[in-house]
């Protein structure tokens, strides 16, 4: 969903005043741009992830959640928050669901970039860093 100029705020407005909580609430404009950390790129016009020229082939929901959390590096998201941003339909165990889901997305990086993009906070969530910007070490990752 996008929003022309004064359109997110007049939506804004209107769900401020509804007596239940949205997830339209969470919905932000889209620049279209592509995100570029570490050599990863990620471009939501073509729904591409590249590690430095190669095609790093994900599902749509795990295309969603490295998109969500790449677009706020550093910023730790509990896992009902990521379900709940990027996940469809209704799942017994979220706790488990995006666990799983975390750890393939890892791995596929992990395959074709040899790095650790999404770290783990223990007790939290997760939260996407640039491997060589923010103090990263295999030791971080496994703690």
């Amino acid at each position: 969903m996008t929003f022309e100029e004064g359109e997110e705020e007049l939506l804004e407005r209107v769900m401020s005043v509804l007596p239940f909580p949205s997830k339209i609430l969470e919905c932000k404009p889209q620049n279209n741009r592509a995100i570029n950390i570490s050599g990863l790129s990620i471009d939501p016009k073509e729904h591409m992830v590249k590690y430095k020229e190669k095609e790093i082939f994900l599902t749509k929901t795990e295309y969603g959640i490295l998109e969500y959390m790449a677009e706020r590096p550093g910023q730790t998201f509990s896992h009902m928050q990521i379900y709940e941003a990027v996940c469809p339909g209704e799942a017994e165990d979220i706790h488990n669901a995006v666990q799983c889901l975390i750890c393939a997305l890892r791995q596929k990086l992990r395959d074709c970039a040899h790095k650790e993009y999404i770290q783990t906070v223990r007790g939290v969530g997760y939260k996407f860093i640039a491997p060589e910007h923010e103090g990263f070490s295999e030791k971080s990752i496994h703690d």
